[in-house]
């Protein structure tokens, strides 16, 4: 079995696990996909606060995408505002779109 080592997002402090060894750099996960959002031509435009052992992070920028998905991933962390239906409608347009443009 990989061992593992416990890293730290430069982005936004995310504890994510890197393989020991491991070639490839590693990124968080939400890092990774905002990154891609970004490169899509989305902006950040929704604060998220992470909680972490029950205390509240300071929020940070994420794209609206993000957004949701942390707030249907998390739903523990409740200090953060539930998003609108026409932030998922707008959110659910953003990403056909980004998936049918080449």
């Amino acid at each position: 079995m990989c061992s593992h080592e416990e890293k730290y997002c430069p982005s936004c402090n995310a504890v994510f696990e890197c393989k020991v060894g491991s070639i490839l750099i590693c990124v968080s996960s939400e890092t990774a996909i905002e990154a891609f959002f970004i490169g899509k031509g989305q902006t950040k435009t929704k604060q998220w606060k992470r909680l972490h052992n029950g205390q509240v992070g300071n929020p940070y920028d994420v794209t609206l995408m993000t957004y949701i998905r942390n707030t249907i991933h998390h739903l523990d962390n409740i200090n953060n505002l539930p998003y609108t239906e026409t932030e998922l409608d707008n959110s659910i347009k953003i990403m056909i779109n980004i998936l049918q443009t080449p």
